[in-house]
């Protein structure tokens, strides 16, 4: 095999669009050079903020490939035994001679063995389609033609062994030259050979490998953190400053410890989300240092520390002076405030919008299981909920809205209980994002998430594709996890839906409410990892069960499915739904003459007075099998007599009404269906 490397170099790529790209590099490399039968071996794809590159082996020439071409029918192809003109131009278009082609079974075919032709050109061939298909957001132009890339292009590296290959692509020729990180090498040097990129790329002060530059930093943390005596925070930013540079350089900085007298939050915000720096912590208290990285060795680093020390210094003094002045500020004097925050055009102001979270904590506390003093904590929470929002903190650290609110709470006064709900009204704020820890915190954020979903359909908007302005399959995944994990009262998302929309002035609120259920429900479907088919997901979802009980119904289906008595009870449960559409359920202990009739409904009224846990539902569904079918053998449920109709209808619809709570038959598409029973059609 010979190497080759092909290197693409750019101005600096953002650090959260380089992994990605570096990934679909790869696979459409990978694909390209199959599709190709180009054997490869030691593939590598990686990248830095000035590249993305490959390099590896491949064979000298494509792998042999033959191919039987199918050709027109035997009867037309030939004549009486001699070729006709199908034949003779199936055989040309094929590349053969018309005496190769050969009968298999009614039609004629054709052997080919493709060409092979040379790595070279066959790399020539696929590289120009694979870098300008890599899927990059927000390309940007930089040229009078239409060549688009996530930034301009500025050099292109293509070798195999040592000859360059002829490609051209985003709007450069390929050729030898590459360039070192630009504090330290910032000249261009030339490779002989494709063998030599791995090695002499370091040389130049350049980590290609992103895997090597995050563990080089965060090793490096570690080490100058223990020097102190304490330990690195927060090693998710060493994702991202990796990213950012080509030769990391950790050092460590510190600043004035009378500064930690800000709330910790401020100060790790600062320095994370702003200077992209990891805390120094000790028994998780701050400590007055930071760890940051630069690009490259380079010289001077002491200048470097001390640059960056005043620049989070000024950030941290900034933030001390508007801590101070929000502190000055009166629960009176932000209400004010927030009156004159627009919230939505449309949905009012943001003291609306606290509003209306204060009247559905009162209706709903209750009913979501909270005590007396949780239902109490929750009113108040949310009627602080928004005050940070027109705070100076929050307007200088936005990331900080809920975590400011529960630090000025507490700072206030106010309970535990209320202080911890504010700071967490707004999780999960992602899919990965845990839920708020309590339960009046979870309450809040349930209330408050249902609020953004309803507004939202209050105003029309709806997602499409990539377009959600109003980050609505984020509160929708928000709304569905909480319910599901959040340890709430069993309650009814449709009657939440219903509410929330009312409240933001939705006159009819049940065709939103049915789109608002479809939203949550999918993104729960691609959240859970509920280990049932996908219809006995949808099912369960669907189900007039609340989803609180979702994880239990859930396991109990998945063992459920697999046993021999899952297609009876389906069978059952689809036989009395089908008479059920539209049927109000009869009360149970109603009589009935018919044995059969009084045997199922004495049946139902056991398992109603005694509820089966949901481990122990299918044995209690399957005792209803049995009694079902007796029924359809004996009743004619749709008797002349409306009365009897009636009264034997009921009680079909009861039992329905039981077998359909933990999941929606009508929905497990995968089961057969009940075969028409006696007295369901007459």
């Amino acid at each position: 095999m010979t190497a080759f490397v092909v290197e693409l170099g750019v101005e600096e790529i953002p650090s959260t669009y380089l992994p990605p790209l570096i990934a679909d590099f790869e696979a459409a490399l990978r694909e390209a050079l199959a599709r190709e039968r180009l054997a490869f071996s030691a593939l590598t794809v990686d990248g830095t903020p000035r590249r993305l590159a490959a390099w590896g082996a491949v064979a000298a020439e494509q792998s042999p490939r033959r191919r039987r071409l199918s050709g027109p029918p035997l009867a037309l192809a030939y004549r009486e035994g001699t070729p006709t003109p199908a034949a003779v131009g199936f055989a040309r278009r094929a590349g053969v001679d018309v005496a190769a082609l050969e009968a298999d079974g009614e039609r004629v075919v054709a052997t080919v063995d493709e060409a092979v032709e040379p790595a070279g050109p066959v790399l020539a061939r696929l590289l120009p389609g694979v870098l300008r298909g890599l899927e990059v957001p927000r390309p940007m132009r930089w040229r009078d033609d239409d060549v688009r890339f996530v930034r301009p292009v500025r050099w292109l590296v293509a070798l195999l062994g040592g000859e360059v290959l002829p490609v051209s692509a985003l709007g450069v020729a390929a050729g030898r030259q590459t360039w070192g990180n630009r504090t330290d090498h910032p000249d261009a040097i030339a490779l002989a050979c494709a063998d030599e990129y791995a090695e002499r790329l370091p040389q130049i002060g350049v980590m290609v490998s992103s895997a090597d530059r995050r563990q080089v930093v965060a090793d490096r943390a570690r080490e100058l953190a223990a020097e102190v005596g304490g330990q690195a925070e927060h090693l998710g930013v060493v994702d991202e400053v990796a990213d950012l540079v080509e030769w990391p350089t950790v050092f460590r900085g510190r600043f004035d410890a009378a500064l930690l007298a800000v709330p910790a939050a401020i100060v790790t915000s600062a320095m994370v989300h702003h200077q992209r720096y990891l805390p120094v912590t000790r028994d998780g208290a701050l400590l007055p240092y930071f760890i940051g990285v630069r690009n490259g060795v380079g010289e001077a680093l002491d200048a470097v520390v001390a640059g960056n020390e005043r620049v989070l210094a000024a950030r941290l003094a900034d933030a001390a002076f508007f801590y101070a002045a929000d502190r000055e500020a009166t629960e009176d004097e932000r209400r004010q405030r927030l009156a004159g925050m627009t919230y939505r055009e449309g949905l009012g102001s943001y003291q609306e919008k606290a509003e209306r979270l204060v009247a559905a904590a009162g209706a709903w506390g209750e009913r979501l299981g909270l005590s007396e003093a949780e239902r109490a904590a929750l009113v108040r929470a949310a009627s602080l909920a928004k005050l940070d929002l027109v705070t100076h903190v929050v307007g200088e650290f936005p990331e900080l809205e809920g975590v400011m609110g529960g630090v000025y709470a507490e700072a206030a006064g106010e309970s535990p209980l209320v202080a911890a709900a504010i700071a967490g009204q707004y999780q999960p704020r992602t899919a990965a994002d845990s839920l708020p820890p309590g339960r009046v915190d979870r309450a809040l954020s349930l209330l408050d998430h249902l609020d953004d979903l309803a507004g939202a359909a209050r105003l029309g908007i709806a997602v499409s594709g990539s377009s959600d302005p109003f980050g609505q399959r984020r509160a929708a995944l928000a709304v569905g996890r909480i319910l599901v994990e959040g340890g709430l009262g069993p309650i009814s998302h449709r009657e939440l839906l219903a509410d929330a929309l009312a409240r933001v002035g939705v006159p009819d609120p049940g065709p939103r409410v049915e789109s608002l259920v479809s939203l949550i429900e999918g993104r729960l479907k691609s959240w859970l990892d509920a280990g049932v088919a996908a219809d006995v997901l949808d099912a369960a979802l669907a189900a007039p069960a609340d989803w609180a009980s979702l994880p239990q119904r859930l396991a109990m289906l998945e063992r459920f499915a697999a046993t021999p008595a899952w297609d009876r009870v389906a069978t059952a449960a689809k036989r009395v739904g089908r008479l059920s559409v539209g049927v109000a359920p009869a009360a149970t202990g109603a009589r009935h003459p018919e044995p059969a009739a009084a045997a199922l409904a004495g049946q139902l009224a056991a398992l109603v007075a005694a509820p089966p846990t949901w481990a122990a539902w299918p044995a209690a569904a399957e005792s209803l099998v049995d009694p079902v079918a007796q029924f359809f053998e004996a009743v004619m449920v749709m008797d002349p007599d409306p009365a009897v109709r009636a009264r034997r209808l009921g009680l079909v619809a009861a039992v329905s009404a039981w077998l359909h709570y933990p999941l929606d038959w009508a929905r497990v598409t995968s089961l057969p269906a009940a075969g028409a029973a006696r007295g369901e059609a007459g």
